[in-house]
């Protein structure tokens, strides 16, 4: 790319300010970030709501195949399936 020699003849006040367009610039990559955040943790708390509720739906039946499996009493297994439920949930979902 060639430099044009008439706008690096022009005082940097009259080429326009590059400071103001990489703070603007900046701004909106950061709001596009902030927003992107926003939608995953929306998307984290709703996975979690569905999570728990799978928990609480889990038949007896299902949570004694998880106890013999794991070596686990059954509040040990609810300890553990509601961390994961909390911070992993979508491991929860793709089924218990």
């Amino acid at each position: 790319m060639a430099l044009d020699h008439g706008i690096l003849n022009l005082p940097l006040k009259a080429r326009g300010n590059i400071h103001a367009e990489l703070d603007r610039y900046k701004a909106e990559k950061a709001a596009d970030k902030k927003a992107a955040a926003r939608e995953l943790a929306a998307l984290h708390k709703e996975q979690q709501a569905l999570a728990k509720q799978k928990l609480a739906e889990m038949s007896d039946e299902r949570a004694q195949q998880l106890m013999k499996k794991l070596n686990m009493t059954r509040s040990q297994l609810d300890k553990e399936l509601n961390s994961i439920a909390h911070w992993r949930p979508a491991v929860i979902l793709r089924g218990i």
